[in-house]
């Protein structure tokens, strides 16, 4: 710029100007430097003329296209290649060809052919002579020759069908060539984008891919097989979580005694309840049930809030048994169901919302306490309601001037996603009933929970009135439902037909799923540490936990969700059972042992109930022995990996919980013993598998026995809050006696914690 004009910054301030792009006191500010030029009209005449100069060059690039097309018409009529019509979508700027004064490049669909008479073209294309040119009257209107030569030679534009949708398929030179309307390369990436997007969303492979090749009988059955074992591990882990909590013991029936007022320890109940755990279920809309019937209501004489309370008392956790002596809730959770059966009995018939939430909560509690029964009526009183609600709440205009009408509604489709739950925790606990019973009960009860599981998605999503916590909880939620149909449409949709090959690719695929929808969260829903790296120093693990802690425990919630999908995982192949004194790994020995172990009568009958589903020609035998062949060839690499990545979820998934152990009462519990007793389970059988091929360590048992003694304590602390529950005891005893058996050294030193014993907790930490 010229230093007689100032820039605006500088003009405003009255200072000097350098008249540089940026000026210095712009650049020394950091401000925006702009020049505002006024034209004279001597410049307006200048820029006038460039302009008509501009437009006079356009006119003469036209003019010589023209007149070069007149040549190209008159050469074509001389030697019977005439050329196609020039109209006016055909022209010098049209993008089926660019045309520059040193070389020429037309679309992939524009082939330019140099030819000579009775010869092929430099390129190797096979190409007619000016002989046959005239009996193909199709290809003579799509050439244009653009240069002649006096021996004979030309050259000649073919111009495709641009109204030609599909792509062509021609032999070049002894090869086959694709030619395509593809341009650039973004829209290379788009077709190939489309066309792995329909392979992805597809149950099976497309027909005009399957019709090329058969599928091996194998892969079906490694497909059918290994998706029901990886299934049946998450459904054996959530019937681990609930029936460690439903069992309470036959006793008369005792008004409690209350320390406090009964309205004060009823507040107190609800308060720990709606900041712990109802974040983890979000069952209702927390401001509307607040306002309708507590505080602007008489709790004491609410269903609602007598059923709730009654649910807390058998579903403890740190701040419910920090107001509740642990031996006494049992008869408090008796008492409070007692009062809101009364409240119901009379409202049993009343379709309102307080109604609906008694009903549900009695059917959870129903269930906490192993009463299948009557948690089914319950469940189905509360099912009822809901559909005479919905029909009630769908019609907004019926509601003008309710400002607690899109809370009501929340509550409904919240509830509707509870109860919803609560039928697939009730179906898993009558799982082992119906085994021993009726069969097809078992098989109705499991279509039941199949359809609960994987039926229509309900809706859950924040409205006016929940607070900022409750809405991120909903969102991680919502991301944590996403990762579970990622991981089941990886399971589903694979296909292998040997199985070392099946269970490598699909942990890696599982593991690459797991980390893009962990790295695809907020920064503020993850922790800031690496994933699978147990190696992370104490202080740097405790340090940055501690920092992700003080806000809210979504990332402790989120990365637990991440370890506990792969002890999942491990827990489908990594076997239970073992050979203690089967030879050496990989003999012919040893694969018969296992064979001989593991391959009972019903895994035949398994595989033989599968053969209508294959094309096998061969007998029930040769079917067997081709499944034995496939399914104990695994390869020591695979065992070595799996195994490896195991302990690795199994450590830190350990570490996470001990150190959600030292945080304040504030914060939301993330103990409910499901992922505690897959971590234990899952570290022991790594262990038991490498004692058994002579791996054991010392630095191995230490391992082990730290990563084990720790599920322990941690089992043995949430015993303390449930001393009632004879199935939880039960489980802890079998735990001390699978660590007693291959550590007596460390479980000499550990015994069993009593109910008002104080915690170390800082001991568990190796700070």
């Amino acid at each position: 710029m010229s230093k007689r004009v100032p820039c605006n910054e500088c003009r405003e301030h009255k200072r000097r100007c350098s008249g540089e792009s940026p000026c210095e006191r712009c650049q020394k500010f950091n401000v925006p430097c702009v020049y505002t030029v006024k034209t004279s009209p001597r410049d307006e005449e200048y820029l006038h003329e460039i302009g008509l100069r501009q437009e006079v060059e356009e006119l003469q690039a036209q003019l010589k296209f023209m007149e070069n097309e007149v040549q190209a018409m008159r050469l074509g009529a001389m030697q019977q290649y005439p050329s196609p019509p020039t109209d006016s979508s055909r022209s010098e700027f049209s993008s089926s060809q660019s045309v520059s004064s040193h070389s020429f490049s037309f679309s992939p669909m524009v082939e330019t052919a140099f030819l000579d008479d009775g010869t092929t073209s430099s390129g190797g294309e096979s190409t007619a002579t000016s002989d046959d040119a005239p009996n193909d009257k199709q290809l003579t209107k799509r050439r244009r020759l653009i240069a002649q030569c006096e021996q004979g030679g030309y050259a000649a534009v073919t111009y495709a069908d641009e109204k030609q949708g599909g792509w062509q398929l021609k032999v070049k030179n002894n090869r086959l060539c694709i030619q395509t309307h593809i341009r650039t390369h973004a829209e290379l990436l788009d077709n190939l984008q489309k066309i792995v997007s329909t392979l992805e969303f597809e149950s099976k492979i497309p027909l005009f891919f399957n019709q090329c090749t058969d599928e091996d009988p194998m892969s079906v059955i490694l497909r059918t097989i290994m998706w029901k074992k990886y299934g049946k591990s998450r459904y054996k882990s959530m019937a681990k979580m609930i029936l460690l909590i439903d069992h309470q013991p036959d006793t008369e029936s005792k008004k409690p005694e209350f320390v406090v007022d009964e309205a004060t320890i009823t507040l107190q109940l609800l308060k720990s309840y709606l900041d712990c755990q109802n974040m983890w279920q979000i069952s209702f809309h927390r401001h509307t049930f607040w306002k309708l019937y507590v505080e602007n209501g008489n709790p004491n004489f609410s269903p609602a809030v007598m059923a709730i309370c009654a649910y807390i008392c058998v579903s403890p956790c740190r701040h419910i048994a920090s107001l509740l002596p642990s031996d006494q809730l049992v008869d408090y959770g008796r008492y409070y169901f007692e009062r809101a059966h009364d409240l119901l009995s009379d409202r049993f018939d009343e379709a309102s919302l307080e109604v609906l939430i008694g009903y549900a909560y009695i059917g959870s509690y129903k269930l906490k306490v192993s009463q299948l029964d009557d948690t089914d009526r319950y469940y189905n009183m509360a099912e009822r309601m809901l559909a005479i609600l919905k029909q009630q709440y769908a019609r907004a205009d019926d509601f003008v001037g309710d400002p607690f009408y899109l809370g009501k509604a929340a509550c409904i489709s919240r509830l509707s996603q509870f109860v919803a739950r609560g039928r697939v925790f009730s179906h898993l606990a009558r799982a082992d009933l119906a085994h021993n019973g009726d069969p097809q009960a078992r098989k109705e009860g499991y279509h039941a929970m199949h359809n609960l599981v994987h039926g229509p998605e309900r809706d859950l999503v924040p409205v006016e009135g929940d607070s900022y916590e409750e809405i991120r909880y909903i969102q991680a939620y919502l991301a944590m439902h996403q990762l579970r149909h990622e991981a089941h449409k990886v399971v589903e949709r694979f296909h292998s037909n040997d199985m070392s090959t099946f269970i490598g690719t699909f942990i890696h695929q599982l593991e690459m799923v797991v980390r893009n929808w962990y790295m695809a969260l907020p920064e503020d829903f993850r922790l800031p540490l690496p994933l699978f790296d147990e190696t992370v120093p104490d202080a740097i693990f405790c340090e940055k936990a501690r920092i992700a802690s003080e806000t809210s425990m979504i990332p402790f919630i989120t990365t637990l969700r991440v370890y506990s999908e792969y002890l999942i995982l491990s827990k489908s192949y990594i076997p239970k059972t073992h050979v203690e004194e089967g030879g050496v790994f990989g003999t012919a020995e040893f694969g018969a042992r296992c064979r001989a172990a593991h391959y009972k009568d019903h895994h035949k009958q398994k595989v033989l109930a599968l053969r209508p589903l294959l094309d096998f020609d061969g007998t029930d035998e040769d079917l067997l022995n081709l499944v034995q062949e496939s399914f104990f060839k695994v390869t020591e690499e695979l065992r070595v990996a799996l195994i490896t990545y195991a302990t690795k979820a199994s450590c830190i998934t350990l570490r996470l919980l001990q150190f959600a152990r030292t945080l304040k009462d504030s914060q939301v519990c993330i103990s409910n013993m499901r992922t505690e007793l897959d971590g234990f389970d899952v570290a022991m059988r790594c262990y038991r598998i490498k004692r058994a091929f002579g791996l054991d360590s010392k630095h191995t048992r230490e391992q082990y026995g730290q990563i084990l003694s720790g599920y322990l304590e941690i089992a043995r602390e949430f015993m303390t809050w449930v001393p009632h529950n004879s199935i939880l005891c039960e489980q802890v005893r079998s735990m001390e006696t699978n660590f007693q058996k291959y550590f007596p050294e460390l479980a000499a030193r550990a015994r069993p914690l009593t109910r008002n014993e104080e915690v170390d907790i800082a001991s568990y930490l190796n700070i």
